[in-house]
């Protein structure tokens, strides 16, 4: 899954976002703010669909 270049630390079971681990795996929650960034969050990746502004050009339609 194409996701974008910088990794951010996410807080999970706080929202409904999806990110991408290293290993390729996918955690749901949300980005975490600058304050509340801490060593022991996850460290993951935006998928490129969910910042693109191309992206409604690529979804299938239904």
């Amino acid at each position: 899954m194409p996701v974008d270049e910088e990794p951010v630390m996410v807080i999970e079971g706080e929202g409904r976002d999806v990110f991408v681990t290293d290993e390729g795996d996918t955690i749901t929650g949300r980005r975490a703010l600058p304050q509340e960034e801490r060593r022991e969050l996850p460290v993951a990746f935006v998928p490129h669909w969910a910042t693109c502004p191309a992206a409604g050009q690529f979804r299938r339609k239904r």
